[in-house]
């Protein structure tokens, strides 16, 4: 029997290892396996990451970010509470249930029609909303630029094409 087990051991370690060490797909598949290891590190962010995310989301959505109050709870359990104004709050509880590690947003928010009679929302600010990426990766402009040459190139040569045609018939 325990020949039989030994077998059976030996014949998955080896299984197992061919299929990591494979020189076809073995790269990959130890990419996928140390991928799926590191994820759950990637995902819950500490405490002092995730809250400084949702007040970074805060500024952008909001127009009076120092008046709500973020506690984080638990396991990505998120707190809002303070004055807001009653047309950014949808909006906001939205933009927090987002923002990357956060898994509930628990609403403690005071609604206000206008910032008339709240301290806190007092002195408006323009509210920058967010903006696509204006900051290309190297690989984006590497392609970006060759497509733009390759364009240009083409280009030159049809137009050089059609002046060399124009002057043999004339």
């Amino acid at each position: 029997m325990r020949k039989d087990v030994a077998l059976v051991t030996g014949v998955a370690i080896g299984a197992g290892t061919m299929f990591l060490l494979d020189s076809d797909r073995g790269r990959r598949r130890r990419a996928l396996i140390r991928d799926k290891a590191a994820r759950p590190a990637n995902i819950s962010p500490d405490t002092r990451t995730l809250r400084e995310s949702v007040h970074a989301e805060l500024g952008r959505v909001v127009s009076h970010p120092h008046a709500i109050e973020v506690m984080i709870l638990h396991d990505g359990c998120v707190s809002l509470g303070g004055p807001i104004l009653s047309n950014e709050a949808d909006a906001t509880l939205a933009a927090i249930a987002g923002v990357r590690g956060v898994a509930t947003v628990e609403d403690n928010l005071e609604r206000h029609d206008s910032p008339e009679g709240v301290p806190a929302l007092q002195g408006a600010r323009l509210r920058m909303g967010r903006r696509m990426r204006q900051n290309w990766s190297p690989t984006r402009t590497l392609m970006v630029a060759l497509a733009g040459t390759a364009v240009a190139a083409g280009v030159t040569y049809a137009m050089r094409g059609s002046s060399t045609a124009a002057e043999a018939a004339a």
